[in-house]
Order: structure tokens, then C-alpha cells, then sequence
């Protein structure tokens, strides 16, 4: 399964997996058993960030429906509608926060990969 990193990683250097980005001319995939390539740093830090935001975004969904259920199943209780909104807003600022940490550790990674990838002659 494929995350946004990993999604958005793919539309800039085109349908290559971020995989054969480490991968310096080695026959088989980083990451493949029996495989003898090495990952580099750049590699494990978006496999980390990938894992990051991925439980991240479940929590997210996790905690909107929780807010949903309590707010469904209410039965005209103002404090526990109350309860489920105040759940869902928080939840929702959190979303927020999250994405602008992703668009932060994006634009990171990139501009490190381009220092790094320059060749200079």
C-alpha cells in the first residue's frame, strides 16, 4: 500500500518507486529479501515519515467517527453532543496541524534531495 508521501514522491520523479532512488545499480529493489543494496539516509526517513502520517491519518478517521457515534447515538443529550463536537473540531485542527507538518517535511526532503543529487563538475 502506497502512502501520500510515497504518492506524491512518484509524481516527481515520475512511476519510479522510492525504493530505486537508493538503489546505486544493484540488480534487485532496496528492501527486497536477499537483496545486497543499502538503503540510504533519505530512503528510512520517508519510509519513517510515510509510517508517520499513515497512523496519523487513522487515527484522524478513527477519532471523526468516534465523534460521529457519540453525536448519533446522543438521543438529544446537549452534553453529549456537545462532547462529540468538541471531539470532531479537535480532530479536525489536528488534521490541520498534520498536513502542514507533511507540506513542511515535504518541501524538506525535496530541497535536501536536490542539494544532495546536484552533481557538481
Amino acid at each position: 500500500m502506497m502512502t501520500i508521501l510515497g504518492l506524491l514522491l512518484a509524481q516527481q520523479y515520475g512511476s519510479v518507486p522510492l525504493d530505486t532512488l537508493a538503489n546505486v545499480g544493484a540488480p534487485a529493489y532496496v528492501g527486497v529479501p536477499g537483496s545486497s543494496a543499502q538503503t540510504n539516509l533519505g530512503v528510512t526517513v520517508a519510509r519513517i515519515l510515510n509510517t508517520v502520517f499513515g497512523l496519523l491519518g487513522i487515527v484522524f478517521v478513527v477519532l471523526i467517527i468516534y465523534g460521529g457515534f457519540l453525536w448519533m447515538t446522543s438521543a438529544g443529550n446537549e452534553s453529549q453532543v456537545e462532547k462529540a463536537r468538541k471531539i470532531m473540531t479537535q480532530a479536525v485542527i489536528g488534521l490541520a496541524i498534520v498536513l502542514m507538518s507533511y507540506a513542511i517535511a515535504k518541501f524538506v526532503t525535496e530541497a535536501l534531495y536536490k542539494a544532495t543529487s546536484s552533481s557538481v563538475i
